[in-house]
């Protein structure tokens, strides 16, 4: 399992409208669909108000690398580029615990 762990530091005031653009263009819909995805979810910070967090989960790295090359993430880079100032990426491979 591989977790994606992005963090968007938005445009002042523009963190609504990137969201928008992105559940218009289906691009959260799809990155869902994509063979290989467990979780794919956008949040906003709760402490910092010009930053949204996307959070993915994927099987295995050709699911990830497929996802990267589709329509839809295509589409979210040229979303970005009105709305980003910096993004932030964290890349975790692992294997799923159950705790105690």
């Amino acid at each position: 399992m591989i977790v994606v762990h992005v963090t968007y530091k938005m445009k002042p005031g523009t963190k609504e409208q990137y969201i928008k653009e992105v559940q218009d263009a289906k691009i959260d819909q799809c990155g869902r669909k994509d063979p290989g995805n467990i979780v794919y979810d956008n949040y906003y910070s709760a402490f910092r108000d010009d930053e949204v967090i996307l959070y993915e989960m994927w099987e295995d790295e050709a699911s990830l690398l497929a996802h990267q090359t589709t329509p839809h993430n295509i589409a979210l880079q040229d979303i970005k580029k009105k709305y980003v100032l910096e993004t932030s990426i964290k890349r975790v491979d692992g294997v799923e615990k159950n705790w105690p």
